[in-house]
């Protein structure tokens, strides 16, 4: 018989030792992957209400597995996944959708030939019986995005990348979720675009939405972000509060020097003041010296990349 993938009858999760007890997602020896390929290897992190936690790391780091493992897009191979105390390891995305658990993927995945209204709609697909529900948190939605209020009768498809990437982080409010995980929200979008896109991230958490965000952007997403986890290869190898990280030269030169005669990935990187003595103690790196991040950054080998051209494939990040 299969995993039972439904929440009902579900004990509450036995608490792992040292937890706090407000943690409202916790992630336990996650490993999970694709065919033959581990992406995301013994990976454990806690989201409590209210925070911002950043997943930071290069491209092929496993972060979007991490955030498709948590959310019920693949199944984990190993670990576990507790929302709100209840072991929801396995579970199916529309159930977790229900139990407050919303995942707005990379790559924005709005419905092109839909309108602006349509897709917000879907959003609410769980509670679609509810219609003064529905219309209650679609007038929400539009609301907060006067540009998608706009053009609601618009076709998705013709929307710009920016009002797009809004337009998903819109959708995925329409479930009213406890928790909203966000897969590199900056991808493709211009510098401003960007900042508009981080500020309304920001304005979500300021009132009180919790957010678990996978970004490739490592300086942005720790601007944002009240704690971070650094992945490297399907690991975690760094994790403290944002500031901290933020202030580590060595995490800085590994993710942010660019290479001889090309820019910085983040033009408005600041460079931190120098630091003297040990690094701080929230350093956690797998099996090297503390204080050191390897530098070895490149993607691990996978499956092929489809942005590469080859098509059918997943790609692990």
């Amino acid at each position: 018989m299969g995993r039972d993938t439904t929440l009902a009858g579900t004990e509450p999760a036995a608490a792992t030792a040292g937890a706090p007890q407000d943690v409202l997602l916790e992630v336990e020896h996650l490993r999970a992957g694709y065919g033959r390929i581990t992406a995301a290897e013994d990976i454990g992190l806690q989201v409590r209400p209210g925070e911002l936690v950043a997943v930071l790391g290069p491209n092929g780091a496993g972060k979007s597995t991490l955030l498709r493992a948590i959310s019920g897009m693949i199944r984990p191979w190993a670990g576990r996944v507790v929302l709100a105390g209840r072991d929801v390891t396995g579970a199916r995305s529309d159930v977790l959708v229900r139990a407050g658990l919303v995942h707005v993927p990379e790559g924005r995945r709005v419905l092109p030939r839909l309108t602006v209204e349509e897709n917000l709609r879907l959003g609410a697909f769980s509670a679609r019986r509810d219609r003064a529900a529905v219309a209650a948190a679609l007038e929400e939605v539009l609301t907060r995005f006067g540009a998608l209020a706009d053009r609601r009768d618009q076709k998705a498809g013709t929307l710009s990348g920016g009002e797009q990437q809004m337009l998903a982080i819109g959708r995925a409010l329409m479930a009213r979720p406890s928790v909203l995980l966000l897969d590199e929200p900056s991808l493709g979008l211009s510098p401003r675009l960007v900042a508009e896109v981080f500020e309304l991230i920001q304005s979500l958490v300021a009132e009180g939405q919790t957010v678990l965000l996978a970004e490739q952007n490592v300086a942005q997403g720790l601007r944002v972000a009240d704690r971070g986890y650094v992945l490297t290869t399907g690991r975690v190898t760094a994790t403290g509060s944002a500031a901290d990280l933020l202030a580590d030269p060595a995490l800085l030169r590994s993710y942010l020097a660019p290479p001889a005669g090309r820019p910085p990935h983040l033009s408005t990187a600041q460079p931190p003041a120098e630091r003297t003595g040990e690094p701080p103690e929230y350093v956690k790196y797998e099996g090297r010296p503390a204080g050191t991040l390897s530098r070895n950054l490149d993607p691990p080998i996978h499956a092929p990349n489809p942005r590469r051209g080859t098509p059918g494939a997943e790609n692990p990040s």
